[in-house]
Formats: structure tokens, sequence, C-alpha cells
């Protein structure tokens, strides 16, 4: 029997205005990606915010594009529960969506 060895990384990136939602985001998403991606508990990154915030304000988003940006971590693939968890606008979600194919990163949408 062949064993297949999962070698891509993924983030998961998770945002909401209540904490519990965002636990059960990021809870979906280890689930979703159990036997498909290396997911640490250190390439877990969920804002307890609103959606109409400016990206600035988003500290976990921001922690995520600085590792990537400085080399810490690098990932194949960013898992997120859909496109509203990125932004409210679609001006937001395209500029955070642009920020990461021009790093090669792919962007997977779970529901």
């Amino acid at each position: 029997m062949k064993v297949e060895t999962i070698t891509k990384k993924a983030a998961i990136l998770a945002r909401c205005s209540s904490e519990a939602n965002v636990c059960d985001q990021i809870l979906q998403l280890k689930q979703y990606a159990a036997g498909k991606y290396i997911v640490g508990e250190d390439d877990i990154y969920g804002d307890n915010i609103g959606g109409a915030s400016a990206l600035t304000e988003r500290a976990e988003l921001q922690k995520l594009m600085r590792n990537i940006e400085q080399g810490k971590k690098r990932y194949d693939i960013i898992l997120i529960q859909d496109a509203s968890r990125l932004g409210k606008t679609t001006e937001q979600i395209q500029e955070i969506t642009n920020w990461f194919a021009e790093k090669n990163i792919q962007l997977h949408f779970h529901r």
C-alpha cells in the first residue's frame, strides 16, 4: 500500500466579529485541512473584528502578511471560509487577493 506524503504547507485565516464564530471557522478549516495540508498551530490566524475594519486594524492578517514578507513563513495555500472573511468591500477583497497572488500563494475558499 502506497502512503502519500503531505507536502503542501497551509495557513488558516479566519475573521468574524464574534470570537465564537472565529473559533468555529478555524475548527472547520482545520478539519478540512487534515490529511491534505501541513498546518501547525502557529499557522492559524484569526481576527475577532468586524469586516468593515481597515486592513491595518486586522492584527492577525497583518501578522500573516508580515511573516510571509519577512520570509519567516512559507505557504502554498491560505485556507479561508469564504471571500467575505477577507473584507467587507470588493476593493478590500481584491487588494488582499492581489497581494497573495503576487506572492504566488493560492487562496482556497472552503464553506
